[in-house]
C-alpha cells in the first residue's frame, strides 16, 4: 500500500487555551485492496503548550504489507503580544502636591491567563 499525507508535512498553529488542533489526515491505497483507513499513532497536540509534535499514520493491506509510515510535524507557538488596557482616564490633571493613587492596568492574551 502506499499512504499519502493530506496538506503539508509541517504545520504551524498559533498556542491558545480552549482551542483543539484538529489534522487533515492521510488517505492509503493499495493496488489490490483499493482505499484502506489509516491509522494515527494518537499524539496528543496540547495547544496550550507550545511545542513541536510529531504524529504519524501507517497501513497494512489485507496480506499484512505495510506502508511506509509517514509523519507530520505541528509546531504549536505563541506568537501575539498580550494587549495591555489601562483602568481610569487616558489623561489626567492633579493638582501640584496632591496625592496621586494609579488606577492601575489590565493585561490579556490568548494564550496566558490575566495577570
Amino acid at each position: 500500500p502506499v499512504i499519502t499525507l493530506i496538506g503539508e508535512p509541517t504545520v504551524y498553529v498559533e498556542a491558545g487555551n480552549g482551542l483543539t488542533y484538529d489534522d487533515q489526515g492521510a488517505n492509503c491505497h493499495d493496488y489490490t485492496d483499493g482505499p484502506i483507513v489509516p491509522n494515527y499513532n494518537g499524539v496528543y497536540v496540547d495547544m496550550a503548550k507550545p511545542d513541536t509534535y510529531v504524529i504519524s499514520y501507517t497501513c497494512k493491506d489485507g496480506a499484512g504489507n505495510a506502508a511506509t509510515a509517514i509523519h507530520r510535524t505541528i509546531i504549536v507557538r505563541d506568537t501575539l503580544c498580550p494587549e495591555v488596557t489601562i483602568k481610569g482616564d487616558k489623561f489626567m490633571h492633579i493638582e501640584a502636591g496632591f496625592p496621586y493613587t494609579d488606577a492601575g492596568a489590565e493585561a490579556s492574551d490568548s494564550l496566558d491567563r490575566h495577570r
